[in-house]
Parts: structure tokens; C-alpha cells; sequence
């Protein structure tokens, strides 16, 4: 992945211009939020989701084991956003 920042020898992080003036590091960056968003919203939706299959009686289904792994796998990107400080 191309990078649009670069550490300057006082460990300051600056952006490189010709990202900038192109809009690459814009449209990465809205592709980011877009991902991020996406992650929130189904942080909210995935528990009533299994929520709605454990009163179906459904928890042995593929469905149900697709989203425990989804919920999973959402909470280990948000923490790993958290730990390079990304994270609200």
C-alpha cells in the first residue's frame, strides 16, 4: 500500500503533497471511514441477529457460527484500531 505519510527525523508524521494533490489519500480515507462505519453499524445489529437465532432455537446453524466468528472478528479490528490509536 502506498503510503501518504512519512516521519521527518524529529519523529513529527507529515503528508506527502503529491497524495494530497492527486485526492488519492482523500478517497483511502473515505474508503476507511466507510469501513469503519460499517464495522460500528454491525457491532449494533449482529447481537440482535443472535439474539433472534438463540430464541429460534438456532445455534448449532452455519448462519450462527458465521456471525459469532463476524462478531469476533469485528471486535479484534476494533481493537487493533485502538491499539494505533485510530479508534474514538
Amino acid at each position: 500500500m502506498k503510503r501518504f505519510t512519512r516521519l521527518r527525523e524529529d519523529g513529527q508524521a507529515v503528508l506527502d503533497a503529491q497524495g494530497l494533490e492527486s485526492g488519492e489519500a482523500a478517497a483511502r480515507l473515505k474508503a476507511f471511514e466507510d469501513f469503519y462505519e460499517h464495522l460500528l453499524t454491525r457491532r449494533q445489529e449482529i447481537p440482535a441477529e443472535l439474539e433472534a437465532l438463540r430464541r429460534e432455537a438456532k445455534v448449532k446453524t452455519v448462519r450462527f457460527r458465521e456471525l459469532m466468528t463476524e462478531q469476533m472478528m469485528n471486535g479484534m479490528i476494533m481493537d487493533m484500531l485502538g491499539m494505533f490509536g485510530v479508534r474514538e
